[in-house]
């Protein structure tokens, strides 16, 4: 696991580690979780990796702003680690 404090420092990480799965919050400093998730989408080696907002935002336009943006899933804070853990898997299992 690896993390990063803003937006900026998740970029930069995503391309020297080119993770499976990214989960962004989209409340984060520099550059937001969706902007994240636009550069990354936009950028070939990114096109397949997995990506989850995982945030307080709950409403339905952050939501489907999230999704249209290329984001894999979206959950809504608070959630148990087991759910979150399932969800993780059940996207791996489509992907594999």
């Amino acid at each position: 696991v690896y993390t990063a404090k803003d937006g900026n420092e998740a970029i930069e990480k995503a391309k020297q580690i080119h993770p499976d799965l990214i989960i962004l919050d989209i409340m984060m400093p520099k550059k937001t979780g969706v902007e994240v998730c636009q550069i990354l989408r936009s950028q070939p080696l990114f096109q397949d990796t997995l990506i989850i907002f995982l945030t307080a935002l709950s409403d339905e336009a952050s939501q489907i702003k999230g999704l249209e943006t290329g984001a894999d899933d979206y959950v809504s804070k608070p959630i148990s680690p087991k759910v979150l853990v399932s969800r993780v898997n059940a996207l791996f299992r489509r992907v594999n």
